[in-house]
């Protein structure tokens, strides 16, 4: 996906509670400050997908789905297989602290 695409996606995301490997604190998904790394579930490779949380709940709970919006950080990364349905890893450097799909 290219930059003169839409660069931004609307997500359902899920975070692990702490007793499962996940976060200890959830992160805020409105403030722009949060930006993990998406890995596609069908992709073998792995390849991280940087991504920028811009939209979203500010009142959740661990393990359960919520709507969020992610802006598309770079422009020399293919971002292709984030496409409706798709499903994906969250993942803060080697640690997947939770999943979502694109909506």
């Amino acid at each position: 996906m290219k930059l003169s695409e839409p660069t931004e996606l609307d997500v359902i995301v899920r975070f692990y509670a702490p007793e499962q490997g996940g976060r200890s604190v959830l992160p805020n998904l409105a403030a722009g400050q949060y930006r993990p790394h998406l890995v596609l579930d069908a992709d073998r490779e792995s390849v991280f997908l940087g991504v920028q949380f811009i939209e979203g709940a500010d009142d959740f709970t661990f393990d359960v789905d919520v709507q969020a919006v992610v802006r598309l950080l770079y422009e020399n990364v293919d971002y292709s297989g984030l496409k409706p349905g798709a499903t994906f890893k969250i993942m803060e450097g080697a640690k997947s602290v939770g999943q979502g799909s694109v909506a």
